[in-house]
């Protein structure tokens, strides 16, 4: 309105012919401008009521992740492809042999393994493809609660300060936070009880102070293990440039609450180990 008060614009539509620089004019478009808003307001939640819907009843499928199809009915199935099946099970089994999403990605690709893929756009839409295992796929696997047999939906918020290129636009959200948890739902390859112990697994695999952390190299015994004494975190290996190790809590540090924690040489606690 402004631009064209300045100009001296006229705005049409269907009803007529508008001037900004007209007070009567300038409130007749406002008006339609904030019911226009509205009903695209109203619209929305409609729309977003009959997908929480349809949601509810475990209805509402926009992709399946490796291993399912999406039958002409709009139910969920296996794929139909038994090798494709044979390779997902595959995946659970070197999981809990191996312990590490890593270990059977290094796995697949020593022994030449590859991933059923089904296209989910392009000319090969649907058709079965077999490409080289990445992590991001191995993780979806391993963590996706359809491989249970659970429907699920909420598992994602998004965040509206952020960018929606930025890679924390989408957080993922405890489960107690999903919005639909539906278990037996659908045709699993595990348990359910399996893939709680495998996301624990995953979740204890993160190099974090909190967690324990999977085997890694180096000469520390108790790696992962050692627990301080004084504010009971999980404390760090730290290694130097002339080869010795050492075990450092520095919890108090970054949280400003009391004296830096001790820490010790690594080779005096292993030794007494």
């Amino acid at each position: 309105f402004e631009m064209c008060a300045v100009f001296g614009t006229l705005i049409a539509d269907a009803d007529g012919v508008y001037d900004g620089n007209a007070p009567n004019d300038r409130l007749l478009l406002g008006l339609k401008g904030i019911m226009s808003e509205m009903e695209l307001h109203i619209m929305r939640n409609r729309l977003e009521r009959g997908r929480d819907n349809k949601a509810q009843r475990g209805e509402l499928f926009f992709s399946v992740p490796v291993g399912y199809v999406i039958l002409p009915t709009g139910e969920v199935d296996f794929d139909p492809d038994e090798q494709a099946r044979e390779v997902i099970r595959l995946i659970f089994d070197k999981f809990d042999e191996l312990g590490t999403i890593y270990k059977v990605f290094h796995w697949l690709i020593r022994h030449d393994m590859k991933l059923p893929i089904r296209p989910q756009a392009g000319a090969r839409k649907g058709q079965l493809e077999w490409r080289r295992p990445i992590i991001s796929t191995l993780t979806q696997v391993l963590s996706h609660p359809i491989y249970a047999g659970a429907y699920t939906f909420g598992r994602q918020t998004t965040d509206p300060k952020r960018n929606r290129s930025s890679a924390k636009y989408r957080r993922r959200t405890p489960m107690e936070q999903w919005k639909v948890l539906h278990k037996d739902r659908l045709p699993a390859y595990i348990t359910w009880e399996r893939y709680l112990r495998n996301q624990e697994r995953i979740k204890q695999n993160r190099n974090r102070f909190d967690c324990q952390g999977a085997p890694r190299s180096g000469v520390t015994l108790l790696s992962g293990l050692i627990v301080c004494g004084h504010c009971g975190r999980r404390m760090r290996t730290l290694y130097h440039s002339h080869g010795k190790a050492q075990y450092d809590c520095h919890h108090r540090a970054l949280t400003g609450r009391g004296p830096h924690c001790p820490g010790m040489a690594a080779r005096a606690v292993d030794d007494l180990v």
